[in-house]
């Protein structure tokens, strides 16, 4: 689970995703902060998840089936 704060690799690999999916250019550092938060929960939204901006079961096993 991803959640506020997180960091890494994994967190990169959701920011490019959410990059490539809604072309909001966000910055691919790694850091799970307040923008990518947002738009999480804007793609959370548009997927008919609940817009939590947390990176649960359901919401990664709706990117993984996109991806």
């Amino acid at each position: 689970v991803l959640f506020r704060s997180s960091k890494g690799e994994a967190v990169k690999e959701l920011q490019r995703f959410l990059n490539d999916t809604m072309k909001l250019g966000l910055v691919v550092d790694g850091k799970l902060g307040p923008k990518t938060i947002l738009v999480i929960k804007k793609w959370q939204k548009a997927n008919g998840l609940v817009a939590d901006g947390l990176i649960g079961p359901k919401t990664k096993a709706k990117i993984n089936f996109i991806n």
